[in-house]
């Protein structure tokens, strides 16, 4: 097995850097030509291009788009969902020609509970959606985009019924006291031991109770071999050896001060790509974000709502152009949040806020400002001057505090 991560799972792989097992079509095979530069895994947080991990994303009219291995289009593209590009540097913005959608588990609920479901043997926590109150049966069929953590659960940032009866799971692969392999709570069958630790996308069916799998590949693999750098959304805990990804993704280094003691937190990690493969951390950030993607900015595919548009380059992140290597993680600002902002005008609303980022001002965890002495304000927009507070009356809300 070389550094690419390709490997014989249930089935020999088709190449292309696309889909779980789906032969690239001769369009495919002409986009992943010199492609290289940089790989980024994210949940999608807003529209206007895409914005992963921070970092805006330009895409043609004619991106190609797969879910689940699958062809889509762009309209097909949803809040929540963990998508996988290769981006190039043009000017100085990221654009990508191909946006690759990967579930974390796809199948039959068969257990309900408190703001949890189990589907394949997978735990999925879904309390911190918007949504959370829907109704979810044994039995639907569904598609759980999502972080998982370290624990094996799954952190859903967005669930959908999905038709037909196939069944995919992604996560790494361990080993049990018995010799089985499993991923969470799925014993598996017909799968290289050589891949045990490693965090792999699978597809086949259950039989009697084990997942037997027919087709599959390593995450890294789908990345393709000219990726020099690597932005990843996960959940990230101290271990022994370093760093410890939730999603099973091995990283080398990085420096562990900012993390707590016990447990995990969602970040953003950069990191190099040596030449054997080895994925070097360069810089961590905390993910202010709890629970499903920001609210900001468009909420659908084709919103148009800064310079970037669908057509042109977008900034490389908020602050730097570049996203990477500066002070504050992606994009050069504190915290990986965003641009100083002011507030809007408006009698009373929030002014002189800290750092907006997204849902400004103050954004998730970021420090507000001081209410005003007028009448409620307006809200605050994204990095958008203000006014200072007016007089008289009560003040709007200050922003959360930053820990």
């Amino acid at each position: 097995m070389g550094s690419s991560g390709r490997v014989t799972i249930g089935k020999p792989l088709d190449q292309g850097i696309g889909g779980t097992g789906v032969a690239p079509s001769p369009k495919e095979r002409e986009g992943d030509k010199g492609i290289g530069g940089t790989g980024v895994i994210g949940s999608i947080q807003r529209f206007g291009s895409i914005f992963v991990n921070d970092l805006r994303i330009a895409y043609p009219q004619d991106v190609i788009v797969r879910i689940d291995g699958k062809e889509a289009a762009a309209d097909d593209l949803k809040l929540g969902q963990v998508v996988r590009v290769v981006a190039e540097q043009r000017g100085k913005g990221l654009t990508t020609r191909r946006i690759d959608v990967t579930s974390e588990v796809v199948g039959r609920i068969d257990g309900v509970s408190l703001g949890r479901f189990t589907v394949l043997g997978q735990t999925v926590s879904f309390s911190g959606l918007s949504w959370a109150g829907m109704k979810w049966r044994i039995g639907d069929h569904v598609a759980v985009s999502g972080l998982r953590r370290p624990d094996g659960v799954i952190v859903a940032s967005l669930v959908e019924k999905r038709p037909g009866d196939a069944m995919k799971v992604a996560g790494p692969i361990v080993e049990t006291s018995d010799g089985s392999l499993m991923i969470g709570g799925l014993k598996l069958a017909r799968v290289d031991r050589t891949l045990i630790g490693r965090r792999v996308v699978l597809e086949g069916q259950l039989v009697k109770n084990v997942f037997e799998v027919s087709e599959g590949v390593t995450e890294r693999a789908l990345l393709g071999p000219n990726v020099k750098k690597l932005s990843v959304e996960a959940y990230v805990e101290r271990s022994d050896g370093g760093l410890r990804l939730g999603s099973g993704l091995e990283v080398v280094g990085g420096r562990t001060a900012g993390l707590p003691a016990h447990g995990s937190v969602r970040a953003f990690i950069t990191t190099g790509v040596g030449s054997g493969g080895q994925l070097q951390v360069e810089s961590i950030h905390l993910d202010r974000r709890e629970g499903g993607p920001a609210n900001g900015g468009g909420s659908a595919p084709g919103e148009r709502n800064d310079k970037g548009g669908m057509n042109q380059p977008g900034s490389g992140g908020f602050g730097n152009p570049q996203g990477f290597d500066t002070p504050g993680g992606l994009g050069g600002v504190p915290d990986g949040l965003g641009t100083p902002g002011l507030g809007t005008p408006g009698l009373g609303g929030p002014g002189l806020g800290g750092t907006g980022g997204f849902d400004a001002p103050g954004g998730l965890g970021v420090p507000g400002s001081v209410p005003g002495l007028g009448a409620p304000g307006l809200p605050g927009r994204i990095g958008v001057p203000g006014g200072l507070p007016g007089l008289g009356g009560f003040g709007g809300p200050g922003g959360v505090p930053k820990r």
